[in-house]
Order: structure tokens, then sequence, then C-alpha cells
């Protein structure tokens, strides 16, 4: 299935969808071997398998953005082998999805 491009007036809704996938998250964060963390990036982790490990949004500054993710990757390395990171419009900085993909993490457009 081809999926066409996002226009900007779909973003708030992508928004939204990324506040609701947040808040679903949120709701595991009090269970054993569970964490979440929310600062300038927030992120889960589950030891056990469900719901996953995930980067729910990322909001960093585009100075030192490599510094910044290889932080990322080793805070939440401490609880999980394998993390996905996902990528919303909203995520900063605007380039982060090629940083990603320049520290050898692998895309998925679908």
């Amino acid at each position: 299935m081809s999926m066409s491009p996002l226009k900007p007036s779909d973003f708030r809704k992508v928004d939204q969808m990324q506040e609701n996938l947040i808040a679903y998250f949120r709701v595991f964060a009090g269970l054993p071997d569970t964490l979440l963390g929310q600062e300038d990036v927030t992120w889960s982790v589950e030891a056990k398998g469900a719901p996953g490990n995930q980067v729910l949004r990322t909001r960093l500054p585009d100075d030192a953005i490599d510094h910044h993710i290889d932080e990322i990757i080793n805070r939440t390395g401490q609880y999980a082998d394998q993390v996905d990171w996902l990528v919303f419009p909203s995520c900063q900085p605007a380039h982060l999805g090629k940083r990603l993909e320049a520290r050898g993490l692998q895309g998925d457009p679908a």
C-alpha cells in the first residue's frame, strides 16, 4: 500500500495521535519492570515485552544532536536490548530521522 506524504494541515491530527500514544504508554508506567522517561525525550521501556520499548517524542536542540542520540540509546539500553524510535512531524530537530539513520538505526516508512 502506497502512502501519500502528509500535508501540513494533517500535522495537528498526527500530533494528537502521538499524544494519545504517549497517554497509552503512561498507563503502563506504574507496573513492575516498566519505566517512563519524560524530559526532552519521552520514552518507555518494558523489561518483559508488551507494550514494547519506544521513544515516543523527541524535542532536542539541533546542536550536538549526535551526542543526545547516543545518550538516549545508552539510557534506554540500560533497560532494554532494543528500542523503536518513533519520529513524528513535530519531533525536533527536523532532520532527526536522517540523524538516526546516520547513527545506524534503520527507518521503516510503513
